[in-house]
């Protein structure tokens, strides 16, 4: 009630209505705004609902703990704490109606934005809208587009006609051919001709020539598949070593030599370095190079020095219970694990998948967490499956993706990435059978198995 006195009291007429709630009905007239009770679970999909309507009305949301403020940034909508004053509450709302189109870009929305009146057909609907958007409103743009700064932009077949029938200028061209599902909205804007290329995402998102999606939308190119697996390994490297040891971070023993910990950081820097990385679009997952690439810095200036590497090692004896460090205290003979390994690689030559099994997971058992005999356990494990007559097409499925899961996030060691490109193989990914061969053969490449592979899969 003090809301409802508040904005009629500034001149607004004010209808609650329970059955609206949830989006407009049959009995439902044309607001102007409609403000939705964030505390419910229900706002989102209601928002949704009122921007299908037509003519749309603003949406503004009130509320007043975090969670509310959270699903109304969720939904797009502008949010006011319900015990705001009446003149913060009306500064709000003038801002919600003069931004009511900035909710959605569609082509209806779009129409409506730059008055173009009913719909006539795609073609011509598609190319009025796109026109018109180079005189759009660059706050309203702005707006729009900051919902989708980490979206992915990819151009659909209506660019083509759009081109075929002139309606686009030789800049606006060459915008779109970039426009290949690699490159965020926040990267195709800053530009020198940031507001023209703005204006024009507006314009073809508006109207169907261009579509954002949180990823790439495929992996249909080397481009796509690159940045899908680099966001992937992110975010499984920042969640494994979110509190792990030095030496998980460079994937070494306690033993390693400082040649080797020094070897350790070269191979990492060739996936995870902000210089190797720089050219990648990682969208909201970029904010988590420097800090990962930050933990590689530290864990080889510790471990290189030895007067640096023993006081780590005695605090890390007094921290082992609160730490996850397999690589520091789990691994015994490594000589010993390096015989298991090499008695399951030649039971694989031989054809003796069960026995190759027994032999790798051996490995495993010896020294956990190894990537290398990990992935070619999950190799022999699919072997051993077909020679008993196994589904060939769900093994593969099943040991690459479980090899894929242990192997994201980790430093690129060649022999697992030989291992997960035969599964990809086996599951019928050629092109990322590939892709993984030749991270295997940029790190070594001297490597005669994926000089072999990719020779074969090429």
């Amino acid at each position: 009630m003090p809301l409802q006195e508040a904005l009629e009291q500034r001149g607004h007429h004010v209808t609650w209505d329970r059955v609206s709630a949830d989006g407009p009905t049959n009995d439902t007239g044309a607001p102007d705004i409609v403000l939705l009770d964030a505390e419910s679970k229900r706002a989102a999909a209601a928002a949704v609902a009122w921007r299908d309507y037509d003519p749309p009305p603003g949406v503004l949301m009130v509320g007043t703990s975090a969670e509310a403020h959270a699903r109304a940034m969720e939904a797009r909508c502008h949010f006011v704490l319900n015990t705001a004053t009446g003149d913060d509450i009306e500064s709000e709302l003038q801002e919600v109606l003069r931004m009511r189109f900035a909710g959605r870009m569609s082509g209806p929305y779009a129409r409506a934005v730059l008055k173009l009146g009913v719909s006539i057909d795609p073609t011509t609907d598609t190319a009025r809208i796109v026109k018109g958007s180079r005189q759009v409103d660059l706050e309203l743009v702005r707006e729009c587009l900051r919902w989708h700064v980490h979206d992915y932009v990819t151009a659909t077949s209506i660019v083509a006609k759009l081109r075929e029938e002139r309606a686009l200028y030789v800049p606006e061209v060459e915008v779109c051919k970039r426009l290949d599902g690699t490159k965020t909205v926040q990267r195709l804007v800053s530009t020198n001709q940031g507001e023209m290329v703005g204006r024009l995402l507006w314009g073809l998102i508006s109207a169907g020539a261009a579509r954002c999606s949180k990823t790439p939308p495929d992996e249909s190119t080397q481009a796509r598949m690159h940045i899908v697996t680099m966001r992937q390994h992110l975010v499984a490297r920042s969640q494994r070593l979110s509190n792990a040891s030095y030496y998980e971070v460079l994937e070494v023993t306690r033993d390693a030599n400082p040649k080797l910990v020094d070897y350790a950081a070269r191979v990492l820097s060739m996936r995870f370095s902000p210089e190797k990385l720089a050219a990648v679009d990682l969208g909201d997952k970029a904010h988590l190079v420097a800090a990962n690439w930050q933990q590689v810095l530290e864990a080889r200036q510790t471990l290189m020095d030895p007067a640096s590497r023993g006081r780590y090692n005695d605090a890390l004896v007094a921290r082992r219970s609160e730490l996850t460090c397999p690589w520091a205290f789990d691994v015994k003979d490594p000589s010993v694990s390096e015989e298991f390994f090499r008695r399951g690689q030649a039971a694989l030559v031989a054809g003796e998948a069960f026995k190759a099994v027994s032999g790798i997971a051996g490995a495993c058992r010896n020294h956990p967490d190894h990537p290398v005999y990990e992935a070619y356990l999950c190799w022999a494990r699919f072997r051993a499956g077909v020679d008993k007559d196994g589904d060939r097409a769900e093994l593969a499925r099943k040991e690459r993706g479980i090899a894929e899961e242990f192997l994201f996030g980790r430093r690129p060691w060649p022999n697992a990435l030989v291992a997960l490109a035969l599964l990809c193989a086996a599951d019928g990914s050629q092109e990322r059978a590939r892709y993984h061969l030749r991270e295997a053969l940029a790190i070594n490449p001297n490597l005669p198995v994926a000089k072999q592979l990719l020779g074969r899969l090429s």
